[in-house]
């Protein structure tokens, strides 16, 4: 294992700043993606955990076509508009009326950007504490070729983050209607060819940890996941493994490549803090 001692720390100001806002390579002075490696803060914290290759490459091939149909819908007229850089804005109803949902306008970069959740979800104002519809509608197949895969995710999780692990776990066992089994996790993001704007993820529990994963095919440049604080950047191919602090604000570098002619698909799994609120 490589071990990498951050010296640059960029002000909270300036970091702040930042949120929105594409990141360009300026922001990337240290990249990790060749090998195991530990990154420690300048004050000696793990800031995160690079795993090369980590994953069985039987595991992850039989995960990655249900994972790749998950990623149907278009970041475009979805709700994320921190990560997608452009806020949101009022929508309209099929018939011409204004709906109360803001949504993410249209933007030539966010073409072809696509995502997805697996697990669970809490409770908001249109829909309860709920299953999601792609899980609930393909249980079998879920638990047949993506279940496995979490699993090996969350062992890794298990092995090199293991106090934040636990945290984590201790929360999640006390939903178990809410938990993917077997794992600390209630989610799974999944981002097709969606290269984000600096953002700071919300929603999950800040016990825990973030934990990425990425499907890489094709020609194309950039992608690479930074975090602006630390001038640090992350390179992920497929298999590999990446545990981090995802409440710092980070984003990808933008996406270059022949539409059509390339797929970069990553997976975020967490636990959603909400849940704990739900019935059983």
């Amino acid at each position: 294992m490589k071990h990498i001692h951050l010296k640059f720390e960029r002000p909270d100001a300036e970091v702040n700043e930042l949120e929105r806002q594409m990141i360009d390579k300026a922001y990337v002075k240290t990249v990790v993606e060749g090998e195991d490696t530990t990154v420690h803060t300048p004050n000696g914290d793990v800031h995160a955990v690079f795993l090369k290759g980590a994953i069985p490459q039987g595991t992850y091939e039989m995960a990655y076509p249900f994972l790749l149909k998950a990623a149907s819908s278009s970041v475009i007229g979805g709700f994320r508009g921190t990560a997608a850089g452009t806020g949101t804005q009022p929508s309209y109803k099929k018939d011409g009326t204004l709906s109360n949902m803001r949504r993410v306008p249209k933007d030539e970069r966010l073409q072809g950007a696509k995502d997805g959740v697996l697990g669970y979800l809490d409770q908001n104002n249109f829909s309860p504490c709920r299953l999601t519809a792609y899980t609930r509608n393909h249980w079998e197949q879920f638990g047949g070729t993506v279940l496995p895969y979490i699993q090996a995710v969350d062992s890794l999780f298990r092995n090199h983050m293991p106090q934040r692990r636990e945290a984590q776990l201790s929360v999640a066992s006390t939903t178990p209607g809410y938990t993917i089994a077997g794992t600390a996790f209630s989610t799974v993001t999944v981002n097709l060819n969606f290269a984000t704007a600096c953002h700071r993820d919300s929603g999950d529990l800040v016990d825990g940890a973030g934990v990425i994963t990425c499907f890489t095919s094709g020609e194309f440049t950039g992608g690479t996941l930074v975090f602006p604080k630390w001038n640090l950047g992350f390179n992920l191919s497929t298999g590999d493994v990446l545990l981090c602090n995802v409440h710092e604000l980070h984003g990808n570098l933008p996406l270059v490549g022949e539409m059509g002619k390339y797929r970069r698909l990553s997976c975020v799994f967490y636990y959603r803090e909400k849940l704990q609120g739900c019935s059983d």
